[in-house]
């Protein structure tokens, strides 16, 4: 779309969009965005997860209804921003509630399918988005609802098991502490454990982006224009597509069969090939060679690398790790921490993307990525425990959580 509005023969707005108003068109939402997750845990702990998802589509109908009739370069930021705060309050409350009526055995894959369905809408818009023109492409978006849940957990469990037994099993599984008891949630900030965990929760959060994968994600099309090979811009944007929603599958087949960490540091080790054949093309470029051959398609498999890297592994599972790792009274306001911590380090990075290729080239930034992604694989591989088939208690537990209170932990999970 960044493409179609910054179009001189044919303006999608008033004018043609600059440099500078694309890199905000991008990132504004993130920014707007962060206001929303200081509320979001407020919303889930007293509307419940399923109001507050509700309420996330409000801002998403907005940005539906100004992507279609916007004519002005502001208008359309007013909708990215709406997007950006319906976004971020879905996720948390999406991640939240899967991990959460989710059994310990499929927790994993339950968790994909949140990036699945993200796979889908992008294929949708790589494939028709630059072949159709601005309007009929935003026409085409389509605004759905979804997800369910009610204070009744009983209720709930049933029919997301199929059976009571395995309900009350699950209820029984939490803890037989009082289902009533109220929680000073300040006071457990004075667990060590739990603001252990919250610190891995920013390192994880600060990790997901510093891999690069949103950079590369949002100027996908951008990226294969300033390559300059012959292979087309919209031709390997919707191969990436494809390739995006081929790992995120991947991911929800690996994750009944293999442990989180092993998966994520696999992901990590591909984003970081990925990064590293970027870097080796833009430099290459930017000595003056030609590009010929098997240079031609460098950046395609580079990029293949790094968004089948992320959604099969890191991309799918880490709001899904954050949300085992978190102790129960607290998981609401720590998913809120996680997706602000992503959110802003994201905005950053999109909103200052163009000007660090100025500054140190292409090579020099897609360098830059490869290092955060060696340094992130490294921090997981040595410093978070693995949750697969864990209950809520066994991973306090190997938090360093005292028995008596991991326990009290898995009733609130």
């Amino acid at each position: 779309m960044l493409i179609k509005l910054r179009d001189e023969e044919q303006p999608i707005l008033s004018r043609p969009i600059t440099d500078d108003e694309a890199a905000w068109i991008v990132s504004i939402g993130l920014l707007v965005g962060l206001s929303v997750l200081f509320v979001s845990g407020i919303l889930m702990d007293n509307l419940g997860r399923k109001t507050t998802l509700i309420i996330s589509y409000v801002p998403r109908l907005l940005f539906c209804f100004l992507a279609i009739f916007s004519t002005e370069y502001w208008m359309l930021l007013l909708g990215r921003a709406f997007a950006g705060m319906a976004d971020l309050l879905s996720l948390s409350a999406v991640s939240t509630y899967t991990s959460e009526v989710a059994n310990k055995e499929i927790r994993g894959s339950s968790g994909t399918m949140t990036q699945i369905n993200s796979a889908i809408g992008m294929l949708i818009m790589f494939g028709v988005g630059p072949f159709v023109s601005y309007l009929t492409m935003n026409i085409l978006m389509t605004c759905i609802a979804g997800a369910a849940l009610t204070s009744k957990s009983i209720e709930v469990l049933t029919f997301l098991h199929g059976s009571e037994h395995l309900a009350h099993e699950e209820i029984n599984g939490y803890s037989n502490r009082n289902i009533e008891e109220v929680v000073n949630k300040w006071e457990l900030l004075k667990d060590r454990t739990i603001i252990k965990t919250i610190l891995m929760v920013f390192m994880l959060s600060f990790g997901l982006q510093i891999s690069g994968y949103n950079a590369v994600n949002y100027y996908l099309q951008t990226i294969f224009e300033s390559a300059n090979t012959t292979v087309s811009s919209e031709i390997s944007s919707l191969i990436i597509g494809v390739i995006q929603l081929l790992a995120c599958f991947c991911a929800f087949v690996l994750t009944n069969q293999f442990r989180r960490k092993p998966i994520i540091c696999t992901s990590l080790v591909g984003i970081f090939i990925g990064m590293i054949g970027l870097g080796t093309f833009f430099t290459i470029m930017e000595n003056g060679t030609d590009i010929t051959g098997f240079l031609n398609y460098l950046p395609l498999i580079s990029v293949a690398f790094v968004i089948f890297g992320y959604n099969a592994g890191i991309g799918s599972l880490i709001w899904m790790l954050v949300a085992e790792l978190l102790y129960g009274p607290v998981r609401a306001y720590g998913m809120s921490l996680g997706i602000l911590t992503t959110a802003l380090t994201t905005f950053c990075i999109t909103l200052f993307f163009p000007t660090l290729n100025t500054a140190i080239g292409a090579s020099g930034t897609y360098w830059t990525f490869s290092a955060g992604c060696a340094l992130v694989c490294v921090y997981i591989a040595v410093f978070v425990p693995e949750t697969k088939d864990k209950t809520f208690a066994e991973i306090q537990t190997a938090l360093g959580k005292r028995d008596s209170v991991a326990k009290d932990g898995a009733m609130k999970a």
